[in-house]
C-alpha cells in the first residue's frame, strides 16, 4: 500500500512539475496574446511584437464576425500607413489580413459586452495621440 502511495505521489508531483515548466517556458518566450496601449502607441503580440504608433493609425472601424448567424464584434479593424506595415515583424496572422484585406485587426480583450468599452478606449487613445478616427 505505501509503494501505491508513493508512486501516485511521484506522477501527480511529475504532473505538476511538466504544467509548471511548461508555463514557464512559454512566459518567457513571451508566447501569450498581450495588448499594450501607450502614449506612443499600441503593441498587441497578435500583430508583431514592436509599437505602432498612433501617428500611423489612418481609420478604425468595428470588425463584426458572424458565428452561428449571430453578429459577434470580436475585433477593430484598423488601417494604418504603408510606413508603419514595413517597420514591423509581422505575425503569420498579421500577414494574412494585410494580404487580404490590407488592415490590422486588434482582438477585443475580456468578455464580448466589453466590446464597447474597448473600442471607445481605442478611439480615445488614437485621437489624444496624432491619430485619425471615423
Amino acid at each position: 500500500m505505501d509503494d501505491l502511495v508513493r508512486i501516485a505521489s511521484g506522477l501527480v508531483a511529475s504532473a505538476l512539475g511538466a504544467a509548471a515548466l511548461f508555463m514557464t517556458v512559454k512566459i518567457a518566450r513571451q508566447d501569450y496574446r498581450a495588448l499594450t496601449l501607450s502614449p506612443e502607441g499600441f503593441r498587441d503580440t497578435n500583430i508583431a511584437r514592436e509599437v505602432v504608433p498612433w501617428s500611423a493609425v489612418t481609420s478604425m472601424s468595428v470588425a463584426p464576425t458572424y458565428f452561428r448567424g449571430r453578429q459577434q464584434f470580436l475585433a477593430i479593424d484598423l488601417k494604418v500607413k504603408d510606413s508603419a506595415w514595413s517597420a514591423l515583424t509581422l505575425t503569420r496572422s498579421a500577414k494574412i489580413n494585410k494580404r487580404h484585406g490590407g488592415n490590422m485587426w486588434v482582438s477585443r480583450v475580456g468578455k464580448e459586452r466589453d466590446f464597447n468599452a474597448f473600442f471607445a478606449m481605442m478611439r480615445a487613445y488614437t485621437k489624444a495621440h496624432g491619430g485619425t478616427v471615423d
